[in-house]
């Protein structure tokens, strides 16, 4: 055509190249030129650029002077990169409002700005969301049982440092598709994709589907749509993007090496750390590698070794995780001389005690807490009240970990050794329901005891006895009215005898007819005996009495020790103070002495050496009870929203960089619930905005910082406030 018509110059296009020359996709492609933000000019590009030489790729613009337009009035202009949100100068050449620092940060964002920079450009209205997308303010879905997988993304998300890096493709150039020890590139491709729907996107919410299944894919453990731990999920990730983004492609193999302790700290720690750069060096280590000093001292020969070790997180154990709290309630034994002789009404009510109890205990260990914090009676019987009902009497030998921490615990005083029939008396009132006035249980029952001589008259005066606390009668009053036959009477009419299974339904009236209450019980018809039980029906304002009876049990003095450890909880420094104290290693991790030739439960002590600019702390809220099941510890660890000073807790901070070891929060992942049966949170705070916001799945609401520090925190993420002034080796 140029052969036959002639023609004028080229003409010239703004152009970059995209693809990989080696494999044959280097494409050139149009673009908008970027503007200066100072820039009067108004060069009008077409809304659709085209890609010379064809193909599919998207463009990505440069910064061009000399080309600008008219920033609609109704949008603010942004000062800062859309996508690494890195200081901009240069904006769209075609909306003249999204700011790109770098034809990289262009690229990553082209696929999500196009549909919307027409609309921009011209009179439609488009949202904030639609220019700048989500800003990691998106949820994800559950696809079964992966809240924990959300949760810890989610506070990954908000690691901005390792974000912007993915966010940008910066990641490209580090991607490590030879390392055997990572995923050929598939884990950090497919995760680098999620974060882009999360911060440039426009979807509320967003399937991490694809994420999972490379997940699954080299870590089965994760496969499926079963609940496991977060923390587990996240080491894993930590560990898989650093493989697959590690700039080291040939690892050399290099010997782990122990000082005694006549070297500086110093100079162990900068070997250990440049041995460990010979083989990782990547974002990873980068942004959340840290140091450990370990010092382990052998019990037989003394003698010292001391390693410097990596990590990306610190796992902090709960001081108080070896013991449990549990409460009880201890049932008084009354008598008519003990209840005639009280001071007080008080003295015959019910106490509700505190204890501690270590958790691998038994039944027996809490009834000996229970007399040492000062019950009156040394021998009890302990029982599991579900539902106004004893649903069972617990042995001695009852481990702890089949008490479930809502289980209430009623204890009696152990009946007499004459006592040849032991039951218990229910109290029945009754509700209104579909089929009219129907049965329920009210309040705790009591524990009666009977033998061949105890006639119907006795029993009758020990139910009034064992009453005298609910009534809340004074000793004179009780004087007064245990000898009222109008109120035995009246107590006979309302109870019955039944069995285990028909507590609800009455088996048969007792009644004061015929003599019959002079003979003795346990040989009458009636036949009170280990499978039966006495219950009695409350009317009215009576029943109303009884299912206030909470308010009658009066709390012991030792109940105030686990309510001050429920309200204020442990701290952050409680936490770290546990992590740094020596502790003798068990017989299953024996440690080898080289001088004793031999495995030795050495002593071994743990520090802080070197932290990270992201520093991660996860509360070991969780602890094997066996090899298989492990129980959830709700105690609530108070820790700082912003301001944690590390300096006390690591050994190479100097007192003119104290500031570099300031921390503030921005991330925490929560857990509520048991192990099995529990469900995962996260909060994280926006880093522009400084708004803090919970992420459940797919829903995000804005909360309150206060709101953060709860007794569901699990994994806690901090990030330096300023940087440090040596860097690391």
């Amino acid at each position: 055509m140029q052969h036959r018509y002639g023609g004028g110059p080229p003409i010239c296009r703004f152009v970059v190249q995209v693809g990989d020359p080696s494999k044959s996709t280097l494409k050139r492609v149009e673009l908008y030129p970027n503007d200066p933000a100072g820039s009067d000019s108004d060069v009008d590009m077409g809304a659709e650029a085209e890609v010379e030489g064809g193909g599919c790729t998207e463009p990505a613009q440069d910064a061009a002077a000399g080309h600008s337009g008219h920033t609609p009035q109704r949008y603010a202009r942004p000062e800062r990169c859309m996508v690494c949100h890195r200081p901009s100068t240069n904006r769209c050449g075609h909306c003249k409002h999204c700011m790109y620092c770098s034809k990289a940060c262009q690229l990553a964002h082209w696929k999500y700005h196009k549909p919307h920079c027409a609309r921009i450009k011209g009179t439609v209205a488009v949202s904030a969301v639609d220019i700048h997308g989500r800003q990691g303010q998106a949820g994800l879905r559950n696809l079964g049982n992966t809240c924990f997988m959300n949760a810890a993304l989610q506070c990954l998300s908000h690691t901005t440092a390792l974000t912007f890096h993915f966010l940008t493709n910066s990641y490209q150039t580090d991607l490590n598709t030879d390392n055997v020890l990572g995923t050929g590139g598939k884990l950090a491709t497919q995760y680098a994709l999620l974060l882009k729907e999360l911060w440039l996107g426009t979807a509320s919410s967003v399937s991490p589907g694809p994420l999972k299944r490379a997940i699954g894919t080299f870590a089965p453990q994760f496969s499926g749509y079963q609940q496991h731990d977060a923390q587990e999920l996240l080491a894993y990730l930590l560990d898989g993007l650093h493989e697959d983004v590690n700039r080291i492609t040939k690892k050399p193999y290099v010997q782990v090496q122990d000082s005694n302790g006549t070297e500086p700290d110093a100079v162990v720690a900068a070997t250990a750390w440049r041995h460990h750069k010979l083989r990782n060096e990547s974002i990873v280590v980068d942004t959340l590698h840290g140091q450990f000093k370990s010092t382990v001292v052998c019990p037989h020969c003394d003698k010292v070794s001391i390693t410097f070790d990596p990590f990306n997180c610190v796992q902090l154990e709960l001081p108080h995780a070896v013991t449990r709290s549990i409460e009880v309630i201890v049932m008084p034994k009354l008598t008519r001389e003990s209840v005639e002789s009280a001071n007080d009404a008080a003295a015959l009510r019910p106490l509700k005690y505190g204890v501690h109890v270590h958790k691998r205990g038994n039944v027996k260990a809490i009834k000996m807490a229970v007399v040492e914090a000062g019950c009156p009676y040394t021998s009890l019987v302990m029982c599991d009240v579900f539902q106004h009902l004893v649903y069972r009497i617990l042995p001695d030998d009852e481990r702890m970990a089949r008490i479930r921490p809502d289980d209430r615990l009623v204890v009696y005083p152990q009946p007499p050794k004459t006592a040849q029939c032991v039951l218990f008396c229910y109290h029945r009132g009754y509700k209104r329901g579909g089929a009219g006035l129907e049965p329920t249980l009210v309040g705790d029952p009591l524990m009666l005891s009977l033998n061949r001589q105890t006639t119907f008259e006795a029993f009758l005066e020990q139910v009034l006895v064992e009453l005298v606390p609910l009534f809340g009668w004074t000793p004179a009053q009780a004087k007064q009215r245990l000898d009222d036959p109008t109120l035995q009477l009246c107590l006979a009419s309302h109870m019955f005898v039944t069995n285990q299974d028909g507590v609800k339904a009455a088996a048969a009236f007792m009644a004061d007819a015929d003599g019959f209450g002079k003979h003795a019980l346990v040989m009458s018809t009636l036949q009170l005996s280990d499978a039966g039980y006495v219950g009695i029906d409350w009317d009215g304002d009576m029943r109303l009495l009884y299912q206030a009876t909470e308010p009658f049990i009066l709390p012991h003095r030792s109940l105030d020790t686990i309510q001050a450890r429920a309200t204020h909880g442990l701290t952050l420094a409680d936490c770290f103070q546990k992590f740094t104290s020596a502790e003798q290693l068990d017989e299953d991790n024996l440690w080898y002495c080289s001088n004793c030739k031999q495995h030795r439960q050495a002593t071994k002590t743990m520090q802080l050496y070197a932290l990270p600019d992201i520093l991660i702390l996860s509360l070991k809220r969780f602890e094997y009870r066996n090899d298989v099941v492990r129980d959830k510890l709700d105690v609530l660890v108070d820790f700082p929203v912003e301001g944690l000073d590390m300096a006390p807790y690591c050994l190479s901070a100097a007192p003119d960089h104290a500031s570099s070891l300031i921390y503030d929060l921005y991330a925490t992942t929560n857990h509520f619930g048991s192990m099995g049966f529990g469900h995962y949170t996260a909060f994280a705070k926006d880093h522009a905005t400084n708004l803090w916001y919970n992420f459940d799945d797919s829903a995000v609401t804005s909360v309150s910082a206060a709101s953060v520090v709860s007794n569901a925190a699990y994994i806690l993420f901090y990030k330096r406030r300023a940087p440090s002034p040596t860097p690391r080796l």
